[in-house]
């Protein structure tokens, strides 16, 4: 009787080690998107040209630092307000004569779309600022303060 118990266990101890510890799945492969050395994107990184900018993450374009690309923001885009993502842009070297004046998200009002990408800024309208302003009811620099000063 202590011999048939042994073999049992003995069967059943083998049994055990013989299928071993379960196996460990990998981790699926990261599809997220990525910075320019290919590595997730964490906060304040670098991304490439054509990639989205800005936002809570305050990505950054790649090549920014010497003034080639900036994080451009188009009118929908409320010049990264909100959160609102923009696209890297290469920073153009030669702009048209027209004149279509555009106001850009620095508050300067540019003669056209490419003089405002030249200096680096997104376009917050396709209007002069000023025009902007006076549309919105706002007009001058004041600034408000309250309680109100008689």
């Amino acid at each position: 009787m202590r011999l048939i118990a042994l073999l049992l266990g003995l069967v059943f101890l083998t049994a055990c080690e013989a299928t071993g510890p379960e196996p460990v799945e990998p981790d699926p492969p990261y599809d997220g998107p990525v910075d320019v050395n290919g590595d997730p994107i964490t906060p304040r990184a670098e991304v490439a040209l054509g990639e989205a900018c800005g936002g809570m993450m305050g990505l950054r374009c790649q090549g920014a630092d010497t003034n080639a690309t900036f994080c451009n923001y188009e009118p929908a885009d409320i010049c990264g307000a909100a959160d609102a993502m923009g696209r890297c842009t290469i920073v153009p070297v030669a702009c048209p004569r027209h004149i279509r004046p555009v106001c850009g998200c620095d508050g300067e009002t540019y003669a056209n779309e490419c003089l405002a990408r030249a200096a680096g800024t997104g376009i917050i309208a396709h209007t002069a600022c000023e025009d902007r302003a006076a549309q919105s009811g706002f007009i001058g620099s004041v600034e408000p303060t309250w309680p109100p000063q008689e």
